[in-house]
């Protein structure tokens, strides 16, 4: 019984790192642009790692689906946390925004292109 018990409580602990780790980080990442680099364990991809594992499926599968983003950028809104993923081969910035309280009502609010200062910021050149 006591082993059982050990190993529901690694179980709680493991799974509720990430979401201890996205609260811990978060404002140090808000309004900020981070680069995502798994080769340097950037803050950014450190921070891909927590929203995967506090956010759940729907991100976990778009990152499966697209790749790793090449920028997070962080942010509140009317109470709402959001973030957007950044490719700068595709040009786009995927914007994704919480539909209520609950961490994993994340969804997609817009797909667009990069705005001026954004294509500036990440040293592309205007087409």
């Amino acid at each position: 019984m006591i082993r059982f018990g050990i190993l529901v409580s690694l179980l709680v602990l493991l799974g509720g790192c990430a979401s201890g780790m996205h609260g811990y980080t978060k404002a140090r990442a808000q309004n900020k642009y981070m680069e995502v680099s798994e080769e340097r364990q950037s803050f950014g991809f450190k921070r891909i790692g927590y929203i995967k594992g506090f956010r759940g499926d729907a991100v976990v599968d778009f990152i499966v689906e697209k790749g790793l983003p090449d920028y997070l950028y962080e942010y509140e809104k009317n109470g709402r946390e959001g973030f957007i993923f950044y490719y700068i081969k595709l040009e786009k910035a995927f914007d994704f925004i919480e539909r209520n309280w609950r961490p994993t009502s994340v969804e997609i609010v817009e797909i667009r292109e990069f705005t001026d200062f954004e294509r500036d910021r990440f040293g592309i050149k205007k087409k």
